[in-house]
């Protein structure tokens, strides 16, 4: 009986070691048959100058990889484009990447272009960072499938389009227009007209001097201080808080509703008029609006 326990046992230790070890090997046939190497990357820098004159455009469109603006006292756009390629042959995917750097009059288009690669796991990945700098005039125009964006010392118009990355922009001037899928958006000391609007990602705006406002986030709070120009001004979530501080001699005209939420007034209105989840008033007789919006999330208003 005995005997017949040990081998019993000495079977299924036998069969244990078999089912590891086809694991194991199946495993390493898998990373052989797709031929990723761990830490396989490569690098190669690229640089260019384009003479433009006080007020050029400048449009980047990057399928991959992170985008940084930089607004100076320079007479020329300078490009810094960092390509990347990691996982199976990085070294031959990298001479694959071709970038597009070209100028037309005062507008350089700034993009980069490689064959499509099977991409397991984010393993094969082929991206471009570009780091530019340029006159503080230049106007803006970033898309963005995939990577952060960040402008600063701007001032001209802005757009940017990104589908999924953090979007920042400090220290510009004009009118800024943001539209982002997936990624948070930070403005700080921002002028001039600021749009935002994201489907998912908090907004948040710091020292700003907003001659006209409208922020809008499906999902994610919102944030804003700063002093408002006369006119219309909105804020707008689906689903998150609200936070707004206003400096002491700000004008204003309020009109604040939640779906499901408080509303925590410390600002001194007059013609205050509160009801279920709603708030009116005015702010040292102002005429502009600012309307507070949220589905879902508490709104709060104080004072710098």
């Amino acid at each position: 009986m005995l005997l017949a326990v040990l081998a019993l046992l000495a079977c299924g230790l036998i069969t244990g070691a078999v089912a590891i070890t086809a694991a194991v090997f199946g495993v390493n046939r898998l990373e052989r048959s797709i031929d990723v190497p761990i830490g396989n990357t490569a690098r190669e820098v690229e640089t260019r100058q384009f003479d433009v004159g006080a007020a050029p455009r400048l449009i980047i469109k990057n399928n991959n990889g992170t985008t940084q603006v930089r607004g100076g006292d320079v007479r020329s756009i300078q490009v810094e484009a960092t390509k990347r390629a990691t996982g199976a042959n990085a070294q031959q995917r990298l001479s694959q990447i071709t970038l597009d750097m070209t100028q037309s009059g005062d507008t350089v288009n700034l993009s980069y272009h490689t064959p499509n690669n099977f991409n397991f796991l984010g393993m094969n990945n082929s991206a471009v960072d570009f780091v530019v700098t340029a006159p503080a005039g230049t106007s803006v125009d970033i898309s963005s499938d995939n990577g952060a964006v960040t402008v600063e010392g701007i001032r001209a118009p802005i757009m940017i389009e990104s589908n999924n990355g953090a979007v920042t922009l400090r220290n510009t001037d004009g009118p800024s227009h943001i539209k982002t899928d997936n990624g948070r958006v930070t403005l700080d000391q921002t002028k001039g007209r600021l749009e935002v609007e994201t489907d998912n990602g908090p907004i948040d705006v710091q020292n700003a001097q907003a001659d006209s406002l409208r922020l809008h986030t499906d999902n994610g709070a919102v944030t804003f201080s700063g002093s408002l120009r006369e006119g219309d001004h909105e804020i707008q979530t689906s689903n998150g808080a609200v936070t707004v501080t206003l400096p002491r001699d700000q004008r204003l005209r309020l009109d604040v509703q939640t779906g499901n939420g408080g509303i925590n007034n410390k600002l001194q209105l007059a013609d205050a008029s509160t009801g279920r989840n709603r708030l009116t008033g005015t702010l040292n007789s102002g005429s502009s609006m600012l309307t507070i919006r949220t589905n879902n999330g508490g709104v709060t208003l104080d004072q710098q």
